[in-house]
């Protein structure tokens, strides 16, 4: 992927990677991530149709590899994915390698 220097991931309704389930209050967002970091995830699996969380963070991390920047943000807040694109950081988690 040698054009490709940014990716996102697009979350449905957290502002990126937690440390916990987002449905726990003392959950906090996780600014980096590398895949050596732990994190607690759940899947479910009646109403989730994409992998959940944890296949997001090891497809992330897989492609931050090859790919300066990658990033899991909160696809309800579009203005985030033009804050990576224009400036380089938003509100969300940046992949690390």
């Amino acid at each position: 992927m040698p054009d490709v220097t940014t990716c996102a991931f697009l979350l449905g309704d957290v502002d990126g990677l937690m440390d916990k389930p987002p449905k726990e209050l003392d959950s906090t967002l996780l600014r980096t991530w590398s895949s050596e970091q732990k994190f607690s995830g759940s899947h479910d699996l009646d109403h989730d149709v994409t992998g959940g969380i944890l296949l997001k963070a090891r497809c992330a991390s897989e492609i931050s590899r090859r790919v300066e920047q990658v990033w899991l943000l909160n696809g309800a807040v579009p203005s985030r994915v033009l804050d990576v694109v224009s400036h380089g950081d938003t509100v969300g988690t940046r992949i690390l390698h």
